[in-house]
């Protein structure tokens, strides 16, 4: 158990003076911002061990350095270029660290994919947000995925070689094309930053959760309330 993340996202508080995340998706009557965090903070509890066990292999892929290489490559991709094949991904997929990841999602009936990627401040089609390749957890299909996110461009920052996302999800590779809500937390773990992204359906149901580093959000909050879309992109 990480405590330090349960802490931060069981305690999570969103400032008072932000918009409801939801009325950027167009709901007749959105949920509240509390409504989202509290069943933010319930998705938390309920895969706990399988987004703590993401967390720590994306800790550990940052500390040891084991696949800086291949994560400046992901991150020095042209994502709009055509013909960007999986194979730049297959080590992260394949190292220990996100096979362990894999493992514990398993134990969920409900989850069924893992994705690796980058945040990037251009996705094709435009916004910002992760790009890279989702996998089913029993590795018979990927996707590309993005997922973009109700940020401004360039109020995020990222760090070439350490800017890496994981991310679990309920649905499988190639499914994902949803409008989505989230609760974010800001916290350390073994002296790494990480953001979690706690991600919700319009029903606020689980949908996914996105673990990052390597990435700085240019406001001085430790959680927010945001909205946003999944889709493949090949």
């Amino acid at each position: 158990m990480l405590s330090h993340l349960m802490q931060a996202v069981l305690g999570a508080e969103v400032p008072k003076a932000q918009h409801d995340g939801a009325a950027a998706l167009g709901h007749a009557a959105p949920p509240s911002n509390d409504q989202v965090v509290e069943a933010a903070k319930k998705s938390y509890a309920q895969y706990q061990p399988t987004v703590d066990t993401m967390t720590l292999a994306l800790v550990n892929l940052i500390n040891t350095g084991s696949q800086r290489a291949t994560i400046s490559k992901l991150d020095g991709t042209n994502w709009a270029s055509p013909g960007i094949s999986a194979a730049i991904a297959e080590p992260l997929f394949a190292c220990q660290d996100v096979q362990g990841a894999v493992a514990a999602a398993r134990s969920h009936h409900d989850l069924n994919s893992l994705s690796v990627g980058v945040f990037s401040n251009e996705l094709p089609g435009g916004g910002v947000g992760m790009i890279g390749f989702d996998r089913d957890l029993a590795g018979s299909s990927t996707s590309g995925l993005k997922l973009t996110l109700d940020l401004y461009k360039h109020i995020v920052s990222a760090d070439v070689g350490s800017n890496l996302q994981l991310g679990v999800w309920r649905g499988a590779a190639g499914t994902l094309h949803d409008a989505v809500l989230g609760l974010y937390v800001d916290v350390k773990v073994q002296g790494v930053s990480v953001y979690l992204k706690s991600l919700l359906s319009n029903a606020l149901d689980p949908y996914g959760f996105v673990i990052s580093t390597g990435t700085t959000l240019k406001l001085p909050v430790q959680s927010g309330i945001f909205s946003g879309a999944s889709a493949t992109w090949q």
